[in-house]
């Protein structure tokens, strides 16, 4: 899959103002393969609010009990990972909407108990990936994981996954060319608020030391530094502008380009 891009969206970065919806579907046409994997954590945390829950955090990660993981499958699995594909067949492309649960393609291990249903990736299985890349189907994947023990007591094997290790893990494995951050925010910034266009592998690492790299964005960067290993090129840009999924195949990325 040499010429595999991998498109993280925020839950609502489709479908909006923005190009990314036509960008992918001209990259499609183009015969490029492509996999998308989507996030989804502000609407998990409305629909918790409607449910009359409370969202908790450890650590920048939500604490997903077994009412939580309901909604977490509900809302990723089911709503969000629809609509995405909804929009995407706008465009003729062949699309199919999954989960990292299904054919166990990412399998998971607890994290800590104290966060409840929530896995760190540890293994992909990628075949059934590759047989749609080869049908030319785009698949539209919703990061939540299977546990692989279940020497727990744990009752579910539905866990919770950071969408960004998701996407970052899967790149990993499947050697993709690109993978492609789309945020609500310019790219990479320093500790001065100024966007940083080119990052080394020694520089992200500093920055998640340092503690330079805080919210969101260290969790991507961290996805980076296993990217990287592949020789992922990675492309971390503001999902909100004007074809910038197209621009990022570009000699003049936008945002910020590690490699």
């Amino acid at each position: 899959m040499q010429n595999l891009v991998v498109i993280k969206v925020g839950g609502k970065a489709l479908g909006n103002s923005d190009t990314s919806t036509r960008d992918i579907g001209h990259l499609y046409s183009m015969e490029t393969p492509l996999l998308i994997v989507h996030g989804g954590g502000n609407i998990i945390s409305e629909w918790m609010a409607l449910l009359g829950k409370r969202p908790r955090f450890v650590k920048g990660l939500r604490v997903t009990d077994s009412d939580v993981i309901d909604i977490v499958t509900a809302t990723l699995a089911g709503l969000l990972n629809k609509k995405i594909v909804s929009e995407l067949n706008s465009l003729n492309t062949k699309v199919l909407g999954l989960s990292g649960v299904d054919a166990k393609i990412l399998e998971c291990e607890l994290i800590d108990e104290v966060l409840g249903y929530v896995g760190k990736v540890v293994n992909i299985n990628v075949d059934l990936l590759v047989t749609l890349f080869k049908l030319r189907i785009i698949p539209v994947i919703a990061p939540i994981g299977y546990l692989l023990s279940k020497e727990t007591k744990q009752e579910s094997h539905i866990l919770n996954v950071n969408a960004d290790e998701a996407a970052g893990a899967l790149a990993t494995k499947l050697e993709a060319k690109k993978l492609i951050f789309l945020t609500d925010v310019e790219g990479v910034l320093d500790a001065s608020g100024r966007l940083i266009r080119k990052l080394s592998r020694e520089q992200a690492q500093n920055m998640i030391e340092t503690g330079v790299a805080r919210g969101g964005m260290r969790p991507k960067l961290e996805a980076c530094l296993e990217a990287l290993k592949k020789n992922v090129e990675i492309h971390i840009v503001d999902g909100r502008k004007q074809h910038v999924i197209l621009n990022c195949m570009s000699d003049n990325p936008p945002g910020t380009f590690i490699k």
